[in-house]
């Protein structure tokens, strides 16, 4: 699965070609998240801080992800 990013222990991952709706794939520690590109969570679970940290880095990087 290819890495895209990675920060605070946070690991984001995008498969070429997944399923649809548009998503990400975040990693932090033993939790594991489903996570849409305006980042909100569609299944799984992480910590309330990684959330947020992860919402600021879709909103950064929206032009990208779009």
């Amino acid at each position: 699965m290819p890495q895209i990013s990675a920060f605070y222990g946070i690991r984001v991952y995008m498969y070429f070609g997944d399923h649809n709706p548009p998503h990400l794939h975040a990693r932090y520690g033993r939790y594991r998240a489903r996570v849409s590109l305006d980042g909100s969570i569609l299944d799984g679970e992480l910590p309330r801080r990684a959330g947020s940290l992860l919402r600021e880095w879709c909103e950064l990087h929206e032009a990208e992800l779009g």
